[in-house]
């Protein structure tokens, strides 16, 4: 009988959701039956399944934006239905494993009946909840909240066997808060090689020299600063143009700044959701990404998605320096903008990169270094028998 494995995710699966995609089908892969307990939206189908994943949807609370409590609330209402549904799959199905997928950190208790009756339980780690909400709330790290979110962090991490974190630094800031660094197991964020691959050729003959950025449109990320320096580059080289794809709470500014500054010849924004697998064409496009963070004590500790998708394609990367990218791109593989992080600045690193065809492509070449060093296929391998090893059964299929 193949192992079976229950992955609890609050989220749309398998739209929103590319970390526990891979993770599924990495496992599919190997031999393994996996199902996905998640949110429904819409008229979406109770009961569906995708590449070989079944998907149980449970019709919950709509996400919260913004708003603490609401966001409490929807998490306990999804927290308590995912109970009840992870129980009853399990006494069906009997799991030999159930993932569960933070935010929240306590919806760990969804797998806790499962785990009583001898199936195997994981965490894993998204992104840092205490750090989150003192970058979004500006809460103190002595507060009491950030206190009892670091407590409820610890106590949830007890409920499970074994622990994910998405990059060395995530797994080290974790472990500062007290959880055990014996549990952890990495599994980073990395583009699919089927979907990002090379660039048959960067950017269009057409003398312009594109920057993009896809993704979150949000001030906490930046949008804000490299849309002001393009008026500085209107000035300086304006040839020089910003190719925008995305959503967020920036979206709005970004769209009125570009009006009243008139830098629509400077500024095309693609504004929405673009499905993952139609982005890299029009990513190839351009001639650089652009990954302008604001460092603060969240962003110094995620590592960008965006960042690692530029690399695979082969573009050349700007990028804020902060801890986590620091940790694993050199200043010969990424051209680094230093905190503070300002318009004026973003602006100076364009212009060499744009003047500078030659860095360009020394840039993108030495970055490759990083998917040559932290491999699809072989974290593939490493997860599989990760999992393997915790639940005490060989996968069916060598991968």
């Amino acid at each position: 009988m193949a192992p079976r494995v229950l992955m609890i995710v609050y989220e749309y699966y398998p739209y929103a959701e590319n970390r526990v995609q891979n993770e599924a089908h990495n496992l599919v892969d190997a031999g393994f039956e996996v199902d996905v307990l998640c949110l429904r939206k819409g008229d979406e189908p109770a009961v569906d399944e995708y590449r070989g994943v079944r998907i149980y949807r449970l019709t919950a609370r709509e996400k919260a934006r913004g708003n603490l409590w609401k966001y409490m609330g929807a998490y306990l209402d999804f927290t308590r239905r995912a109970l009840v549904a992870a129980t009853r799959l399990h006494r069906k199905r009997r799991y030999h494993l159930i993932q569960v997928s933070t935010l929240p950190d306590f919806l760990i208790l969804a797998a806790l009946p499962a785990r009583l009756m001898g199936a195997k339980t994981v965490l894993d780690f998204h992104d840092l909840t205490p750090e989150m909400f003192m970058s979004r709330k500006g809460w103190a790290e002595n507060s009491p909240m950030i206190r009892l979110l670091k407590l409820v962090e610890r106590g949830s991490a007890a409920l499970a066997h074994r622990l994910l974190a998405v990059s060395e630094p995530h797994r080290d800031a974790l472990v500062a808060h007290g959880l055990p660094a014996h549990k952890f197991f990495v599994y980073m964020n990395l583009p699919d090689p089927e979907v990002f691959r090379p660039c048959p050729r960067i950017g269009q003959n057409d003398g312009r020299f594109r920057l993009v950025y896809h993704g979150s449109i949000m001030y906490r990320l930046g949008l804000d600063q490299i849309v002001r320096a393009m008026e500085i580059l209107r000035r300086e080289n304006p040839r020089i143009q910003l190719v925008l794809y995305g959503e967020g709470d920036a979206a709005d500014f970004v769209q009125e700044f570009v009006r009243q500054h008139h830098l629509e010849d400077q500024v095309v924004f693609h504004r929405g959701i673009h499905p993952m697998a139609e982005l890299p064409p029009k990513l190839c496009q351009a001639n650089a990404g652009i990954v302008p963070l604001k460092p603060d004590v969240f962003n110094e500790i995620i590592l960008p998605v965006k960042l690692m998708e530029y690399v695979a394609l082969g573009l050349p990367v700007i990028a804020t320096r902060t801890r986590a990218i620091q940790h694993y791109f050199k200043d010969d593989m990424v051209l680094f903008v230093e905190p503070p992080v300002t318009p004026e600045k973003f602006a100076r690193a364009a212009l060499r990169l744009a003047q500078t065809p030659d860095l360009a492509q020394t840039l993108a070449r030495n970055a490759r270094r990083f998917l040559e060093t932290h491999s699809w296929d072989r974290q593939k391998r490493e997860y599989v028998a990760w999992v393997a090893d915790l639940i005490g059964h060989p996968p069916p299929r060598t991968l």
